[in-house]
């Protein structure tokens, strides 16, 4: 690509190919790779084409048309077409009082309707528990907490350790999503409670036309048996809704082959890791980013690794629930 001069101007055109993008020519070449530049700015996500001599958005004279606005920072200059952006209804923050979940303004609430979790031998807990928005409201950004119990009903907490918290970022009138954690306790633990705490009651309009980002379980992938920690999930997510949304954490819950709820956890999706044995041999993980971040537009595989790996679960049964959430922050 090289640099013009018109009228006077410089106009610079941007390319993106082969995952990177070249800024342009002028008197020394730029050259970024394609996630950074997604990471510095966001709002070309849905906005730049690939192989093109100049970006969608902007005339022969490298002036904005369309709609498009002309962003620039440091030497990287583009077009982003804002049209798509400005049909989407989904707000990029919600509003309200914190109130407790129990008892939503018009009736109903958020309720427990499973759970359950599994102690392994080397002393991991995997909880896990299924939530239910019974009103007519959304529940933005509910707190769950998770208590764990000796047989004498005496709480298990470890020095040091915070509070086992779980924030859901929204949950939908009529809505099931699943959650989870894991930890560890050296004692037998005999029952866990599963809390529900605060969340802000919005209407179902406050947050557009917001839907579910789903996900399909794909496979597990046990890299040391002897480790149960070395463990990644890999999933099928799915996003309809009219622009990238934000990212908190991603929640797996763990079945029986009797369909029972054994455990579950929260991660961080698209984290790349290497696993190694106790020798610290490479054993396989993952390398490389996802093709597009959870909670985008579109689909992906991807994948989570639970914060104390998987119980002795039915694999089939595994149900993932990506947070994705209308606001950053």
């Amino acid at each position: 690509m090289k640099g013009s001069l018109s009228g006077g101007r410089l106009r610079r055109e941007v390319l993106l190919r082969s995952g990177h993008q070249f800024a342009a020519r002028t008197k020394e070449a730029v050259t970024i790779l394609i996630q950074d530049y997604r990471a510095k700015v966001p709002q070309l996500k849905s906005g730049i084409t690939h192989d093109q001599d100049q970006v969608d958005g902007s005339d022969s004279g490298g002036r904005a048309a369309g709609g498009g606005n002309r962003r620039r920072r440091g030497r990287e200059t583009a077009v982003v077409n804002n049209s798509s952006r400005d049909r989407c209804d989904i707000p990029d923050k919600v509003s309200g009082e914190a109130a407790s979940a129990a008892a939503a303004p018009g009736g109903g609430a958020v309720h427990v309707v499973e759970q359950g979790f599994t102690q392994d031998p080397n002393s991991a807990v995997s909880l896990g528990a299924v939530l239910e928005n019974t009103s007519s409201s959304v529940a933005y950004r509910t707190k769950v907490t998770f208590r764990l119990f000796d047989a004498a009903h005496t709480e298990l907490p470890e020095t040091g350790t915070s509070p086992l918290t779980v924030e859901v970022p929204i949950i939908l009138p009529g809505q099931r999503i699943g959650t989870g954690e894991g930890s560890y306790r050296k004692a037998k633990v005999a029952s866990v409670e599963f809390g529900i705490g605060a969340t802000t009651w919005v209407s179902r309009e406050a947050v557009g036309s917001f839907s579910p980002v789903t996900a399909t379980y794909v496979r597990t992938a046990r890299f040391n048996p002897r480790i149960p920690t070395s463990v990644d999930i890999h999933y099928k997510e799915t996003s309809t809704n009219c622009r990238a949304l934000n990212s908190r954490t991603t929640a797996v819950v763990f079945r029986a082959a009797t369909g029972k709820l054994i455990g579950g956890g929260v991660a961080s999706p698209d984290t790349p890791i290497t696993f190694r044995d106790e020798q610290g041999r490479d054993l396989g993980g993952e390398t490389q980013p996802p093709p597009s971040p959870s909670c985008a537009q579109g689909e992906r595989e991807t994948w989570i690794v639970p914060p104390t790996g998987s119980p002795s679960a039915d694999d089939a049964r595994t149900e993932i629930y990506p947070y994705c959430d209308v606001a950053g922050g």
